[in-house]
């Protein structure tokens, strides 16, 4: 079993790196060590490619909830992955995704004569 935990935080992706330190090892999730770990996530490649289509405003060309690249997606990803909390570059994503929701429950309060 340390085998496979030595791997694992030997990882390459810092959210396995992370999620081994901080679900498995039991290590602080506030501690220095795991705050740096979390900047890792932050600019790790992963998190760039899910960024790699946000337009100048920070929001996604896409409907919201467009399969894995939609920003109901990214940010589904972005928690999957430990990403740091506090980022207020993601309240564009966040907002695209209150409007899709707004959205679909007006449509769907209208189709039910709810609305």
């Amino acid at each position: 079993m340390n085998d496979i935990i030595n791997q694992l935080l030997n990882s390459t992706e810092p959210s396995i790196e992370f999620k081994i330190r901080v679900s498995i090892l039991g290590e602080d999730i506030e501690s220095d060590k795991i705050k740096k770990l979390q900047q890792k996530i932050k600019s790790s490649p992963r998190v760039k490619q899910l960024f790699s289509e946000r337009d100048k405003d920070g929001k996604i060309p896409f409907h919201a909830y467009k399969k894995w690249s939609g920003a109901h997606w990214v940010l589904a990803c972005l928690a999957d992955i430990s990403y740091p909390p506090g980022d207020e570059t993601l309240i564009p994503l966040r907002e695209q995704v209150f409007d899709w929701f707004s959205k679909e429950k007006c449509t769907s309060g209208r189709q039910m004569g709810v609305l």
